[in-house]
This record gives structure tokens, sequence and C-alpha cells, in this order.
């Protein structure tokens, strides 16, 4: 093989090489913007929530934390306790059965 050849050949392989990467870039840019715009969302439902918790009084850390989400819980409860006035309820879990609106299947 001449060198002409062999340059040619590298040429091609690392112009291939090169578009691969760009693809690469761009599929890494899209999840990236993704990943800042859900914790974008995440920063601003935070700041939103303790904007709403302070207008009942100061909020100690984890106040929400031991909030009983379990099995036993009935839809529309208020948090009992809490005093929220923007109507805090605990949601039971989805189970088997439970349609996409949250009620039971006939």
């Amino acid at each position: 093989m001449s060198w002409r050849e062999e340059l040619a050949r590298r040429e091609v392989w690392l112009a291939e090489d090169v578009a691969r990467l760009r693809g690469q870039i761009d599929e890494l840019t899209d999840q990236l913007a993704a990943r800042e715009l859900a914790l974008s969302r995440l920063a601003i439902t935070r700041e939103t929530m303790a904007e709403l918790l302070a207008e009942d009084g100061p909020v100690g850390p984890g106040e929400l934390d031991g909030a009983d989400v379990g099995a036993n819980t009935v839809a529309g409860q208020p948090v009992s306790g809490s005093g929220r006035p923007f109507g805090l309820v605990l949601v039971p879990q989805r189970g088997p059965g439970m349609d996409a609106v949250g009620g039971v299947a006939g």
C-alpha cells in the first residue's frame, strides 16, 4: 500500500470517528439539558414549598419526612396536625386493580 493510500484510509477513518463523536456530543447535550431542566424544576418546587410552609410558621428540618404515606392512608385525608393552609393531603399508594385516575377498576 502506498503512503497516499494509507493517508486516505486514515483520513476516512478519522472523519467517521469525528462524526461518531459529534453524534455522542449531541446525545449527551440533549441528556444534559433534560437533567438541568429537571434539576431546575426541583429547585423551584423546593422554593415554592418552603414559601408555602413558611406562611404557617417556621418549618423544622424534615417536617414532612415522617408523613405516613403507606397503604393505610385515605385519599383526601389532611396531614394530622399540620395546619397548613394549602390543603396538604396524603394519597394512598397505587395498588393492583386501580385505574389510571386513581379509582378502583370495576
